[in-house]
């Protein structure tokens, strides 16, 4: 499985390494590198330390499922719709939600879940059909 695909559009999201715990990953095309306070190491894109050995970089400790992974961070922008021309905007609120009205992560806030979901910074905007954004790889379908 190609992490890299997975994690390359994610910033300062913490995973965890069966070498370190919880590090900071740095990717590129073909490599990872895990960052753990001032230890640090390079896995391939599958997150493998040398070829023939195994995964060893995973969402979480107790989550070693990266088809589980949920990539965008508490409070992150999205555009959301029922029925794909509809769209608004929340805040990610996690397990493929967002928080209801302009309420954050800091409120105590009632979620929802809508059937698409994209990141704000991946909404084409200029679209001449605003629909085709469910076909963005960023898109989360409910």
């Amino acid at each position: 499985m190609n992490i890299v695909d997975i994690i390359k559009d994610i910033k300062d999201c913490p995973l965890y390494c069966t070498l370190f715990g919880e590090v900071i990953c740095n990717i590129n095309n073909t490599a990872i590198e895990v960052k753990a306070g001032r230890m640090c190491t390079t896995l391939d894109k599958e997150g493998k330390h040398s070829p023939q050995g195994e995964c060893i970089l995973f969402p979480s400790k107790d989550q070693r499922d990266w088809s589980k992974f949920d990539r965008y961070l508490i409070d992150t922008s999205m555009m959301c719709s029922d029925n794909k021309k509809g769209w608004m905007l929340r805040y990610y609120a996690g397990n493929r939600c967002v928080f209801v009205n302009d309420e954050t992560s800091k409120d105590d806030a009632e979620t929802i879940r809508f059937k698409y979901m994209i990141p704000a910074t991946s909404f084409n905007f200029r679209a001449d059909c605003v629909e085709s954004n469910v076909c963005h790889p960023n898109c989360i379908i409910n």
